[in-house]
């Protein structure tokens, strides 16, 4: 009952978000703030995608920060020494290289396997391999970015997490697809059903994207539609969090251009089919899943 509640209350949240690159996971600005520990002044060295920024931070020691800009690289640097602070765990970035889409990053922290992270841009790899590190240190579930490549629309992500199969997200930026796979691996650990696309196509309008999740008796797959990848692939979310959580599989069966916009049709299994209308793709794609839950 608990996974169910915190599933539910995670769909609400999706469902009324307006479309745009959150909307599968938090943005990097985000990032709720810690407990300042004190460190001293870094020099910026000039690195893969941005620079590097190595502090002393008493009580802690040489912690390395990596970013697009040297501000972005001294703001992670001192982020990673308060969580060595409040972990116990000596944090650092370790390597730094470019990826398809953009660049990784590796954060380090003792008694952790490394955690890959990767972004559109250095600042958003090191912040999401800093994220992927906290995320493990309280689940114990480690968790790093894969695989990254082109597909219709955008960028895939794998994801590799202790215990779980390969996740693969997908967003119109590689930092989309990262966060949208960090996602996914949250509710499949949180739920123990884990969920992961297969494909995506261009569709009138926009693009669509698919969601096939584990259950505890087989599996469902719900496909959806949006004006962009990521509007897409956080839509399908939501409709197998729906799905998963009612016993009402709805997935998209059609959508068309009309007068004021689009059509989207959701096929709701044995029940009836429902529809919606809006002047976007994104947006009819949300009335339709209104008017079917």
């Amino acid at each position: 009952m608990r996974k169910l509640v915190c599933a539910l209350a995670v769909a609400v949240a999706a469902a009324g978000m307006a479309a745009g690159p959150a909307a599968a996971a938090p943005a990097p600005a985000a990032e709720a703030p810690r407990a300042a520990v004190t460190c001293g002044t870094g020099v910026p060295v000039a690195t893969t995608g941005g620079y590097r920024v190595l502090l002393h931070c008493p009580g802690v020691g040489y912690v390395s920060g990596a970013g697009t800009t040297a501000a972005d690289a001294d703001t992670r640097a001192r982020a990673l020494a308060n969580t060595s602070a409040a972990t116990g765990r000596a944090c650092t970035t370790g390597a730094v290289n470019t990826t398809t889409g953009g660049y990784l990053a590796v954060v380090e922290c003792g008694g952790l396997p490394w955690v890959f992270g990767k972004g559109t841009t250095l600042t958003d790899a090191a912040y999401l391999a800093h994220l992927q590190a906290s995320d493990a240190m309280s689940s114990g579930k480690v968790c790093s970015t894969g695989t990254t490549n082109t597909t219709p629309g955008g960028y895939l992500a794998a994801i590799e997490c202790t215990g779980l199969d390969w996740l693969i997200g997908r967003g119109t930026t590689l930092t989309e697809a990262a966060l949208f796979a960090r996602a996914l691996a949250v509710d499949a650990l949180a739920s123990g059903r884990p969920c992961s696309s297969r494909s995506s196509l261009a569709t009138a309008g926009g693009f669509q994207s698919d969601l096939e999740c584990r259950t505890f008796t087989g599996s469902l797959r719900v496909l959806a539609v949006g004006t962009t990848l990521t509007d897409a692939a956080s839509e399908s979310r939501v409709l197998a969090i729906n799905s998963l959580a009612t016993g009402r599989v709805c997935s998209t069966a059609g959508n068309v251009a009309v007068p004021a916009g689009y059509r989207v049709t959701l096929n709701c299994g044995s029940g009836p089919w429902a529809s919606g209308e809006g002047p976007t793709l994104s947006e009819a794609a949300r009335v339709a899943r209104g008017n079917a839950y």
